[in-house]
């Protein structure tokens, strides 16, 4: 199984990104330091799930500068960002597992970067990391159904089944785009704890995207609210009132949880 890696620091300098004339984040700049949990919240449309794919090193920048390790991620090589990103968990709102394989060749799947092509050969023929799976479904109770199709399972927990699939590389970066979203309130809080278990105990960045703020903001370090492509909150969690967040959803029909 992949050792974790010491978690990265992440310095944006006037950092844009547009598609064609829409803005989805304009001239932001902050610091996220290493084994920092943030919060990331604001209406739909505003430039979160930018933000990730920004840290994330699946979008390039249309202006400003991003710094990882205090180098600038356009001048990395593609070994260097392939590195970069087999280090970050990623887990999206929609689930994306695979139907058709079982439950635990999906979760096997997020040490695919990770392994040599033979490893990953061997892994289609024969299980592997069985009881590190095992482990993991307990947390989620999910222990019986690992040698079932995923298919079957109920969109919940195929969601619970894509957060074990970031987790099980010991990621030093989980970037949470609504990971909870289609979660009943119990499994949430049971998911949120486990996701900030992993950050305490790998000393993990986790960056946790959100409309449901009550959940995580006793856990989290730092509040940042985007609103229209630019930051208009960044400041701790435990300064952030419910004024605050009332004011960043003023003039959006989304509902602040």
């Amino acid at each position: 199984m992949n050792s974790n890696q010491q978690a990265p620091h992440f310095v944006l300098h006037d950092v844009s990104r547009h598609w064609g004339e829409v803005i989805a984040l304009e001239t932001i700049s902050l610091s996220l330091k290493p084994g920092e949990c943030v919060a990331v919240v604001g209406p739909s449309g505003g430039g979160k799930s930018t933000l990730l794919n920004l840290l994330g090193g699946s979008l390039r920048t249309t202006t400003g500068q991003i710094q990882i390790d205090g180098k600038d991620v356009h001048t990395l090589s593609r070994g260097e960002l392939r590195q970069h990103r087999s280090r970050c968990g990623r887990i999206e709102q929609g689930n994306l597992v695979l139907p058709q394989l079982s439950v635990h060749n999906n979760v096997i799947a997020g040490l695919l970067p990770h392994w040599p092509w033979w490893r990953i050969a061997w892994s289609t023929l024969w299980p592997t990391e069985s009881q590190a799976v095992q482990e993991l479904l307990k947390q989620v109770g999910l222990e019986t159904r690992q040698w079932e199709r995923a298919s079957i399972l109920s969109g919940g927990q195929q969601q619970r089944v894509a957060v074990l699939r970031a987790l099980i590389g010991k990621p030093s970066v989980l970037l949470a785009d609504e990971p909870t979203a289609s979660l009943d309130p119990s499994t949430s809080q049971s998911v949120a704890e486990l996701l900030f278990s992993h950050a305490k105990k790998n000393r993990a960045t986790l960056v946790w995207c959100t409309h449901w703020i009550s959940l995580i903001q006793s856990q989290v370090d730092r509040i940042i609210g985007i609103q229209q492509g630019k930051i208009v909150i960044d400041a701790p969690a435990n300064t952030v009132s419910q004024e605050d967040m009332q004011a960043l959803y003023q003039n959006s029909h989304e509902r602040l949880r």
